[in-house]
């Protein structure tokens, strides 16, 4: 089973990022904080999510899915975990209806 993603483009800097935050969070996920080149946490709810780096195993398995790509340049893609419930996977698939309505995603 194909997980699923969304891809964000955008040309300005952080502008990816930024754009994955206000679509992700107005459909209310929570996004964690940069950390490198290392993936960024999103958990359907109102969460604190720490940097990767400083999150514990048990912390990452209770995490919804990921945005992995270049946070500066990007592209960002989010993608959900098969183990999601199904309130994050709906609201995952209304946020990547408004990506595909406004063409963030290419």
């Amino acid at each position: 089973m194909t997980l699923p993603t969304i891809l964000f483009r955008a040309e300005q800097d952080f502008q990816a990022l930024r754009d994955a935050n206000r679509i992700l969070g107005a459909e209310g996920f929570s996004v964690g904080v940069t950390c490198g080149d290392e993936p960024i946490g999103i958990r359907l709810g109102s969460y604190a999510t720490q940097k990767w780096c400083n999150l514990t195993e048990v912390e990452r398995l209770g995490l919804h899915g990921d945005l992995v790509g270049d946070p500066r340049r990007g592209p960002i893609t989010a993608m959900l975990y098969q183990c999601a419930p199904t309130l994050a996977r709906q609201a995952f698939a209304r946020a990547a209806a408004v990506v595909a309505g406004i063409g963030v995603a290419a």
